[in-house]
């Protein structure tokens, strides 16, 4: 009984593999109904620098949104490290993203991030309530909202630094609040934070002690500082949702693009069309050509 009810709550599609497999064994020629859906095993567009696909079977059988293809949006191998890299990544990519770390520390960790909803830079957490945290090695680990959970899902910001209460930190983070995340990046990817309690997820350790990783106390909590070696971040929620939200990233970096475009453009005509401006901007020039003017008359 107990061992059925953890399958129900971390692993729900469990049930749906072994549909699947006797559907396909024993009935392969039967049409299914159109709103059939049975399980479909998370396989990466692109080879990944931090995880075997396979690794990948429990986080599908959690979640159906973690299911199907996997896009690489972004990899510090490939893009860069830099949080700039990141942030252009991810941002404008309308549909659920996960995040994949792979930790400098000896102990070949790999942890990360479901985020329902897409990323937004603000002042202000955001998110939902199917967002996890995870541990893929050296143990599995998944750790959903919790059922009282204050609602700081997701956080980005790279603009504001100050609100009512106080400075408001830069960087990527999950949980907690902005005086202590569960999970945080900070925009210079230096000195990056895990905690095991927050009141936002269930609680639980990130990061396995090692002598690559050191343990502060803050604000009367303990949290892991921790390297990060290697970064991706993938686009999930089935083939036509990722195709859209791909989509509406491309359009949203057209705008952005065409509204850089728009404010770099000068209206030369508009700018030295004034004598304070010839005179400012081109004294020599125009010295020049007034001089010339006087020798011919």
């Amino acid at each position: 009984k107990k061992f059925i009810d953890f399958l129900n709550q971390y692993f729900p599609f469990t049930a749906k593999v072994i549909d699947s497999n006797i559907s396909e064994a024993c009935m392969p020629t039967v049409l299914k109904s159109p709103s059939y859906r049975g399980f479909d095993p998370p396989h990466l567009n692109i080879k990944s620098s931090v995880i075997d696909h396979a690794n990948l079977i429990p986080l599908a059988l959690n979640n159906r949104n973690l299911q199907g293809i996997w896009v690489r949006l972004y990899c510090s191998d490939m893009d860069g490290m830099s949080f700039n890299r990141i942030e252009h990544h991810i941002l404008g990519y309308d549909g659920p993203t996960c995040f994949l770390i792979r930790v400098r520390d000896g102990n070949g960790s790999v942890f990360g991030a479901y985020s329902a909803d897409r990323w937004k830079d603000k002042n202000r957490f955001h998110g939902s309530s199917s967002n996890m945290l995870f541990v893929l090695q050296p143990q599995l680990r998944i750790y959903r909202s919790s059922a009282a959970s204050n609602g700081a899902y997701q956080w980005l910001n790279t603009k504001s630094f100050q609100s009512n209460n106080g400075s408001l930190p830069h960087g990527l983070g999950f949980g907690g609040s902005t005086e202590g995340f569960r999970l945080f990046i900070p925009e210079s990817l230096e000195g990056c934070t895990a905690r095991s309690y927050c009141p936002t997820y269930e609680p639980g350790k990130l990061l396995l002690p090692s002598s690559s990783t050191s343990t502060v106390r803050t604000g009367g909590e303990n949290q892991d500082l921790f390297e990060i070696e290697t970064m991706e971040v993938w686009g999930v929620g089935g083939q036509a949702n990722v195709e859209k939200a791909l989509q509406a990233q491309k359009v949203s970096r057209e705008i952005v693009d065409e509204t850089i475009r728009k404010a770099r453009t000068v209206d030369k005509g508009a700018l030295f069309n004034n004598e304070f401006n010839q005179e400012f901007l081109l004294s020599g020039t125009f010295q020049h050509r007034t001089q010339t003017s006087d020798r011919s008359n």
